[in-house]
Formats: C-alpha cells, sequence, structure tokens
C-alpha cells in the first residue's frame, strides 16, 4: 500500500523531488570523527533531558530511508533527525524520505554536528 496524492499533490512532490538540502539557518562546523560518536552524544543528550527517542539498532541500514533518531519533545512535537560523519551525504532513498516528509509537513533535520543537534532540540522547545 503506497501514498494516494492527488495529480497536484504528486506535481508538487515531484517537482520539488532533487533539490538541495533545506538549511535550517544554524551554521556550524561539523564533528570530526564517526558517526556514531554523534549518534551517542544526540542519544545521550535526550536522556538526559527527558525526551523519548527511538533508533532502529538491528545492523541493517534503516528501512526506506528512515532517519537515525525520532525524537519526542514536549507539546507533542516529534521531529526526525538524519546523522551524518564529516563528510557523510544523504543516500538517495534517505532524500526521497526527507523531501516526503517535509511535503508532509513533518520536521527533518541533517545533523552533522552536536552543536547543531543542540541548537535544533532547544529551538524546538
Amino acid at each position: 500500500m503506497g501514498i494516494r496524492w492527488t495529480q497536484e499533490k504528486l506535481a508538487e512532490y515531484l517537482n520539488n523531488f532533487g533539490k538541495p538540502d533545506i538549511d535550517y539557518g544554524i551554521n556550524d562546523t561539523p564533528d570530526k570523527g564517526r558517526e556514531s560518536k554523534l549518534q551517542k552524544r544526540c542519544e545521550d543528550f535526550c536522556r538526559r533531558n527527558g525526551y523519548p527517542y527511538f533508533h532502529d539498532r538491528s545492523r541493517k541500514k534503516n528501512k526506506a530511508g528512515w532517519p537515525d533518531l525520532t525524537i519526542c519533545l514536549p507539546k507533542g512535537r516529534t521531529i526526525f533527525v538524519e546523522l551524518k560523519s564529516e563528510k557523510g551525504e544523504l543516500r538517495k532513498e534517505q532524500k526521497k524520505t526527507q523531501q516526503m516528509m517535509i511535503f508532509l509537513g513533518h520536521e527533518f533535520y541533517k545533523v552533522q554536528s552536536y552543536k547543531k543537534f543542540v541548537e535544533i532540540i532547544r529551538s524546538k522547545i
């Protein structure tokens, strides 16, 4: 079962597909090191601050480009965060998921530094 869109919504989505990542106005320098180190720091931040999160711990890549973290924030907000190493880029399926989520009104962030992660979370609470 797939998404059922009107022709207009499908055309709008297809028109937006392939556009560069959205800039959320947070300037930062990517962290050095492995993505797993960034993942641990972000998860620790969520635990310390009482924000439930989900991360698929199976050794398989997330299904259909699903983001690394789904985070529940105050006031009923849920955000999706894809973590990347310093030189990491979104894969094709991740870009497609990002664009679909944004099109549907969800908040999706590509994060390459702990500083950016914390600033995004703090801007949402």
